[in-house]
């Protein structure tokens, strides 16, 4: 696999704004590398003091918190967070994690998945807590997934529209109910071409829930110009919420048969609109997700398009000095460009545990995963990461690899 062209090797903007100078904004450990932040992310010391005083005051007066204090508060932070996704406030409710929100959704069409009923379409880098979900649904009703192959070369967006294509005009999706698509995936990281994906999809009459787990705060987004029906995405990753903080958004019309796993006894669920549903689950600490405006405020005092810049400028810069020294292949796709997270192939005679070797011997971490039989590594650009870092961290690879 080739690299793709570069639109820009002139360096890393906004070098003099970012760096090691903003680890003090965060609780990292002395000394420790985090180039792993697309998994659990890393919330900002202002973020984590927002929370913690939000439980004090859950702490203060219980009863005035939960029944009077709780609503309204919720409330708040939905209409920040449908600004920044540009959505209706009342589409959008939050939950606890992507998990619970996908969970929702599924349940939704309850009595509609199974063998001759409706079946679940995905593509193969969908992400595995999705797999497992759909496995342990399938071992009760039967099966009723189909998963669409993604190739090894993944070098255009034709890696993903093209099984697509050939799936739908072959007459295999016509019992298709649900279509769960990756805006960015996990591992690889890929950065979909999900509006395509979408128009092909509809063409179908598939309803689409896109898991933009990894989306939101990393690639700019609009939900409402995506026309997809469901959207989902994690706020303590590229958001800089804390975690326990998700978004769970849904088309007006499919909203009726939506609701979370736990429906508690202070709403009545056949009058309560949909955003409401989700505002109490039952005796919970709700301060991560009520965190969630502190988090788009920090992301905007330091400028949301200079921190996306100077992110993806290092994983461009990063990634290229990676694939040099490794003597190895970089996977992207079309859209690549835009994402501060890249992947990159180990050299020959890595071990497949490198990752946790040098976290135990120089505390950096990476993820190191297997696709198509060999096994690559994840890196995440962040705003407190400078290029010497992942300099660093490819050359102790390169030292253990035999």
């Amino acid at each position: 696999m080739q690299a793709l062209p570069r639109t820009s090797t002139t360096g890393i903007r906004h070098q003099s704004e970012f760096g090691h100078r903003c680890r003090p904004l965060f609780n990292l450990a002395e000394g420790f590398v985090h180039l792993n932040y697309g998994s659990w992310g890393a919330t900002p010391r202002q973020v984590t003091e927002k929370a913690a005083s939000l439980r004090a005051r859950m702490e203060e007066r219980p009863d005035l918190w939960f029944r009077k204090l709780l609503a309204p508060e919720t409330l708040r932070v939905r209409e920040v967070l449908a600004r920044y996704v540009d959505a209706d406030v009342a589409d959008l409710a939050l939950t606890e994690n992507v998990s619970a929100s996908i969970t929702a959704v599924l349940r939704s069409f309850d009595g509609r998945l199974g063998p001759g009923k409706g079946r679940v379409l995905c593509f193969s880098t969908v992400y595995e807590m999705i797999r497992n979900t759909l496995t342990v649904m399938e071992h009760e009703r039967g099966r009723f997934v189909d998963t669409i192959p993604v190739s090894r070369v993944v070098q255009n967006d034709d890696a993903f529209l093209s099984p697509l294509r050939e799936y739908l005009e072959s007459g295999k999706g016509t019992e298709v109910r649900l279509a769960i698509v990756s805006h960015v995936s996990s591992t690889p990281a890929l950065h979909l071409p999900v509006r395509e994906i979408v128009h092909l999809l509809h063409k179908y009459d598939i309803k689409v829930l896109l898991d933009g787990a990894h989306a939101v705060g990393l690639v700019d987004l609009s939900i409402r110009s995506l026309g997809v029906e469901f959207y989902v995405a994690a706020c303590h990753k590229w958001l800089f919420a804390p975690k326990g903080s998700a978004l769970l958004w849904v088309s007006p019309e499919a909203q009726d048969r939506v609701f979370p796993a736990v429906v508690p006894s202070m709403i009545d669920p056949s009058t309560t609109r949909f955003c409401d549903r989700f505002t109490y689950t039952g005796s919970a600490d709700y301060s991560s997700r009520l965190a969630i405006a502190e988090g788009i405020a920090f992301r905007q005092s330091l400028g949301d398009a200079a921190m996306r810049e100077y992110t993806c400028d290092l994983a461009r810069e990063a990634a290229r000095m990676m694939v040099e020294k490794w003597g190895t292949e970089e996977m992207r796709n079309a859209s690549q460009e835009s994402l501060p997270l890249f992947n990159v192939r180990l050299p020959e005679g890595a071990p497949s545990d490198v990752n946790w070797r040098i976290l135990e011997q120089h505390d950096i971490f990476f993820v190191v995963f297997e696709y198509h039989g060999q096994y690559w590594a994840r890196f995440s650009a962040q705003i407190f990461l400078e290029l010497e870092d992942f300099s660093r961290c490819a050359d102790l690879v390169l030292g253990l690899s035999q």
